[in-house]
């Protein structure tokens, strides 16, 4: 049972995690087309999501296959929001396909991702599945944890398809009140923006919880209702299912023949889908059940070989899966092992370039330095001599205006001697004028004396004259 309901919801809610309404297997082929074409970008890489949303419900192991090239191209461009739609992606079909340790790690991972870089509703949508994962493990606790998470971050980034999953875990959980709450959310939601499989899920597992809760009217009502909205869209498998949940609610009000009539039809639309076996287990073991009631042993051990070589066709579909597991993690391991010689290659190189570098650094700051040495020290010999030929300047015109002043003194010297000569000279013309001026001042004087005395002597009476003296007078 639980391993069917892991596929069915695999199939029926993949609009709830990767907001693809679409399934359809023409898309997928349009798809494929593309992807022939593609060039190893990006855009590839969603491409590659967008084949693994298509593949979910039409054949996992193909899903997981694209899931798994879009994972490794992602690594390879490092685009993160590549990584965070294919994490998402894979870790909901490992989930959904009892693979709960693996896809617990993917989407924890995937978590880490996307709060740093992601939206709050892809939070939302793989905090949901890791509780989907914990309440399939019967870890009941640790899923409510995981839901409180996811509601309350839908209660500021509402995210409309989240209710479904909320829905289904809270019925895994046994809490088919609160459950039928948030799948009849789901099923107006899909009502309102016609989500083919987002309208045929929510019915069918609205017709799963009323048949839990012992409301088998309303079980029938809704599985009815699955089948009406199938006939519009179309998606295989969901017929199947939903026959086979009234075959079960039938046998419960013991009404054997509607048991195997719906029997019948959940084995004839059984068809080739994701949940094929489990479905065709589940339904040929109801109806081996229901013939061994009737007392029909031939029908109830035809049913059961069927049920038993669906069986080993799951096993031998298991084991299959199993080996491709281990050649997928093997090949995982070689690409890391092969990604971590890379790494360390690459990190050998770097580090080598940041010797080089650092010793080129180291050079270019030696230069660096011996340049800045050498040019303060120009700039001191500069700056000396700049202080020199101020200084020399300044010797120089001190010695010219030494000089300007030495001329004027001489200048002022020649004057000088200039007048001094002549003044020596007017002293001597005016000695030499002098001295006839005073000899002849002097004889005049003395003629004057000479003249009163003579005169004098004339005056005297004949005796008392000395003509002797008057001679000489008169000769002087």
């Amino acid at each position: 049972m639980k391993k069917w309901l892991g596929l069915f919801l695999l199939s029926l809610i993949t609009h709830a995690a990767f907001s693809q309404p679409n399934i359809s297997p023409l898309l997928a082929d349009s798809l494929k087309r593309t992807l022939t074409e593609a060039k190893e970008d990006t855009n590839k890489v969603l491409l590659l999501v967008e084949l693994t949303r298509c593949y979910t419900s039409i054949d996992s192991d193909v899903a997981l296959q694209y899931a798994r090239q879009a994972k490794a191209l992602a690594n390879r461009l490092d685009f993160v929001k590549g990584k965070i739609a294919v994490g998402i992606a894979e870790g909901f079909i490992l989930a959904h396909t009892n693979e709960y340790a693996s896809g617990l790690a993917i989407l924890m991972d995937t978590r880490r991702l996307a709060e740093r870089f992601g939206t709050p509703q892809e939070t939302a949508v793989i905090l949901a599945n890791i509780a989907f994962i914990y309440t399939m493990s019967k870890d009941n606790t640790k899923a409510a944890e995981y839901l409180e998470q996811a509601k309350i971050i839908q209660k500021t980034h509402p995210i409309a398809d989240i209710h479904l999953t909320l829905g289904v875990i809270y019925q895994e959980m046994g809490r088919l009140d609160t459950a039928l709450v948030y799948l009849h959310q789901a099923y107006q939601t899909g009502l309102k923006y016609q989500l083919p499989t987002y309208v045929t899920s929510s019915a069918y597992f609205l017709g799963t919880a009323y048949a839990a809760s012992g409301q088998t009217d309303s079980a029938m009502v809704y599985y009815r209702r699955t089948l009406a909205w199938n006939q519009k869209f179309n998606i295989a498998g969901v017929n199947a299912r939903a026959y086979q949940g009234l075959a079960k609610v039938y046998k419960d009000k013991n009404q054997l023949d509607s048991t195997l009539f719906y029997g019948k039809r959940a084995i004839e639309e059984n068809g080739n889908h994701a949940y094929h076996l489990p479905t065709l287990i589940e339904a040929s073991t109801l109806l081996s059940q229901v013939y061994e009631q009737k007392n029909n042993q031939r029908e109830a051990f035809h049913y059961f070989k069927i049920a038993m070589a669906a069986k080993d066709s799951l096993t031998i579909q298991e084991k299959n899966s199993q080996i491709k597991k281990l050649a997928y993690e093997e090949e995982e391991r070689e690409i890391r092992t092969k990604r971590r010689i890379e790494a360390n290659q690459a990190a050998f190189q770097r580090q080598l370039q940041v010797y080089a570098l650092s010793g080129i650094l180291g050079v270019v700051a030696l230069l660096a330095f011996i340049l800045f040495r050498n040019n303060r020290q120009k700039q001191k010999a500069n700056n000396l001599l700049h202080r020199q030929k101020e200084e020399i300047n300044r010797q120089h015109e001190k010695a010219e205006k030494a000089l300007i002043a030495l001329q004027a003194t001489q200048n002022q010297l020649i004057q000088s001697e200039k007048l001094a000569s002549l003044g020596e000279l007017t002293a001597g013309i005016a000695h030499e004028i002098q001295n006839p001026l005073n000899f002849v001042n002097n004889f005049s004087e003395l003629s004057i004396e000479l003249a009163k005395e003579l005169k004098v002597e004339r005056l005297k009476s004949k005796e008392e004259r000395d003509e002797e003296l008057e001679n000489e007078l008169v000769d002087d």
